[in-house]
C-alpha cells in the first residue's frame, strides 16, 4: 500500500494498512518511508481506504520485487512471506521488528546472488512458459540451497505444470511440513490436492476425486473449487459419497444462498 497524495513508489509500504500502527515513525525517517500521516491511527479498513491506496504488488514473488525495484518489505512474523524474505539471508536481512511484523530492507544487487538469482530466472521462465528452463534453474536453487521453502514452491509449481502431480505433492508437502501454520503453505498443498482431484474425476475415479478435493479442504478451508466439486459429486452419485453432516457443512460453507 502507499499513502494518498504521496508519490509512489517513494511512499510504497508492502503491508496491510493496520500493520504501519505498530511501526513508529523513527522507523519511517531511518527508511525514508512514509507510514502514515502525522497522528493517523488505522482503526478499520474503511479508516485504511481513506488514506491508503492499494498497489496490488505481490511481495512473496522474487520478480515483483525485482521489477519494482522494492527497497523494503513488511512481513507479518511467522507468516509465509516472513518465512520466504527470512530464507533470503543476507541480501534480504530485518532491520526492525515488533511483536507481529518485522521489516525487510533489500540489498543493493541481491539479484547477484547464485541462488536468488536462480528462483528469480526460474519464477520468470515458468511465467513465460519454459518449463524445461523452469525445471533446471529450480533444481539448480535446490541444489545451492536444499532446505529452501521457495525453491520447494518453484520447483512444486513446476511439476504441477508439466503434470507431474506426484513429485508437487512431495514438494508442496515439504513446505507444509516446515510451516503447518501458515496459508500459504495450505494454499499451495491445497492446489496441488485439487488439481489431482479434478484429473481423478475426468477419468471418473470419484472416489480418489473425493478423497483428494476433501485434502485440498482439510489444507485450506477456503478452497472454493474443492468444496463445489464435492458437492457436485455428492450429487452426481445420488447423495451417498458423502455423509449427512460432511455435505451439510460444504454446502453452508460453499453455496450461495438461493433467493
Amino acid at each position: 500500500h502507499y499513502l494518498r497524495g504521496t508519490p509512489a513508489p517513494d511512499a510504497v509500504v508492502l503491508a496491510e494498512p493496520g500493520i504501519t500502527n505498530e511501526l513508529p515513525a523513527e522507523v519511517g525517517k531511518m527508511t525514508g518511508l512514509y507510514f502514515r500521516p502525522a497522528g493517523f491511527t488505522v482503526k478499520s479498513f474503511a479508516d485504511a481506504s481513506s488514506v491508503y491506496q492499494e498497489d496490488g504488488i505481490d511481495a512473496a514473488r522474487l520478480d515483483i520485487l525485482d521489477s519494482y525495484e522494492v527497497k523494503f518489505v513488511v512481513a507479518e512474523t511467522g507468516s509465509g512471506l516472513d518465512y520466504q524474505l527470512g530464507e533470503y539471508a543476507p541480501q534480504v536481512r530485518p532491520v526492525f521488528a515488533t511483536g507481529r511484523y518485522r521489516l525487510y530492507e533489500l540489498a543493493d544487487n541481491w539479484q547477484t546472488n547464485p541462488f536468488l538469482s536462480s528462483l528469480l530466472e526460474g519464477i520468470r521462465a515458468l511465467g513465460s512458459g519454459n518449463q524445461s528452463q523452469a525445471k533446471q534453474l529450480a533444481e539448480r536453487a535446490l541444489l545451492l540451497s536444499p532446505a529452501s521453502l521457495s525453491a520447494h514452491q518453484l520447483m512444486a509449481e513446476v511439476l504441477l505444470r508439466a503434470g507431474d502431480t506426484a513429485q508437487a505433492l512431495v514438494h508442496a508437502q515439504a513446505i507444509r511440513d516446515a510451516t503447518p501454520e501458515t496459508a500459504w503453505s495450505g494454499q499451495l498443498l491445497a492446489k496441488v490436492h485439487q488439481t489431482i482431484g479434478a484429473a481423478a474425476e475426468r477419468r471418473a475415479d470419484l472416489e480418489t476425486a473425493a478423497a483428494e478435493y476433501r485434502a485440498a479442504l482439510a489444507a485450506n478451508p477456503n478452497n472454493t473449487l474443492a468444496g463445489e466439486a464435492l458437492v457436485r459429486l455428492h450429487r452426481s452419485t445420488g447423495g451417498t459419497l458423502l455423509t449427512a453432516p460432511e455435505i451439510n457443512a460444504i454446502i453452508a460453507a460453499f453455496e450461495a444462498p438461493t433467493t
